[in-house]
């Protein structure tokens, strides 16, 4: 593997935006290479702004987590923004998590609600249980433990850990279930 991370790199300085991309990942995940988080990010900051939504997807990773690179909420709420308008499921649901959280961008349930919306229209459990969790709480929406109670299950039926817990509490309390 080390064979072709000397091509990649070689594509990846002639600005090759698949090159740069794959050679990203090969520092990210050790192939052929040593782990250098800080040379993956390097290289998936250029890819990212060439508009590869994978690269723009971990970018934002590694900001939000401070993988290769100093933490810093706003830079990742923008590399998940871009990746969500492209429709990348867990940019979704994760750009939604900055709004309900206030990570990078204003506080704003709404906003987080419509993002959840979209990664849960694609199946994305942790949305799904976060729906839940809005609606158990009234966060952003009217609070209805009927609907709650249905996020958890969805979410649950992906073995959704955290949905396990609160679709066992909505049964244990009697909350929108029967």
């Amino acid at each position: 593997k080390s064979e072709a991370v000397k091509w990649y790199r070689k594509a990846a300085e002639q600005d090759v935006v698949e090159a740069q991309n794959i050679l990203a990942n090969c520092y990210y995940n050790a192939i052929g290479v040593e782990e250098n988080k800080s040379e993956a990010v390097k290289w998936y900051q250029k890819a990212a702004e060439k508009g590869v939504v994978e690269a723009q997807t971990i970018l934002a990773n590694c900001y939000y987590y401070g993988n290769g690179t100093k933490m810093n909420y706003g830079k990742a709420a923008e590399w998940y923004q871009k990746s969500a308008e492209q429709g990348v499921s867990e940019a979704q649901y994760s750009i939604g998590r900055c709004y309900f959280l206030g990570q990078g961008v204003e506080n704003d349930y709404i906003s987080a609600i419509e993002w959840y919306l979209k990664a849960d229209a694609q199946g994305n459990a942790k949305a799904q249980n976060d729906l839940g969790v809005c609606y158990l709480n009234g966060y952003g929406v009217e609070q209805d433990y009927a609907v709650a109670a249905e996020y958890f299950s969805k979410a649950s039926e992906q073995d959704n850990i955290e949905s396990h817990n609160y679709l066992g509490d909505c049964y244990y309390n009697g909350q929108g279930v029967e």
